[in-house]
């Protein structure tokens, strides 16, 4: 009866242990891609700017939190940058890695600035190069983007 107890012991502890050495084979990827956040902004003329409503609204920041603001739009010099424009976000030899839209303008401090929030952004690159409208690219770095850094375009007319 003892050996038996022991046969079942040991075969236990060595089934047991087969499990514990077979978990290292499981995959540990983690989610690759973030969330990156940030902003146009367009220096405004006087007399340029407002929308035609003027009247307080509350607009999703970069961030993706609601901020009261009076609507703008850009000024005609800066035609290709509005609301649902196209935000590509690239490696450093130009693949698009993701692509997004600019949010509705808010005026603050004399600029008007367009927000986007593009998720699942893959990682693996030192820099992202990021495109609105006809603009020239701005760089940033990986590392300040991926901590919640806001990517600042600005665009002065």
């Amino acid at each position: 009866m003892r050996r038996i107890v022991a046969v079942v012991l040991v075969a236990g502890f060595a089934l047991s242990g087969c499990g514990f050495l077979s978990s290292g084979q499981r995959g540990s990827n983690k989610p690759d891609g973030f969330v990156l956040r940030g902003y146009v902004s367009i220096g405004l003329r006087a007399g340029s700017g407002p929308a035609a409503s003027g009247s307080p609204a509350a607009v999703p920041s970069a961030s993706g939190t609601p901020t009261a603001g009076i609507p703008c739009t850009a000024p005609p010099e800066a035609n290709d940058v509005q609301a649902g424009g196209a935000v590509r976000v690239a490696d450093p030899d130009g693949h698009t890695l993701a692509a997004g839209t600019l949010l509705p303008g808010v005026e603050e401090g004399g600029r008007c600035n367009f927000a986007f929030q593009i998720k699942a952004v893959p990682g693996g690159v030192d820099r992202y190069v990021i495109g609105v409208g006809n603009r020239a690219t701005a760089t940033f770095l990986a590392h300040d983007l991926r901590s919640d850094k806001p990517a600042v375009i600005l665009v002065d007319v």
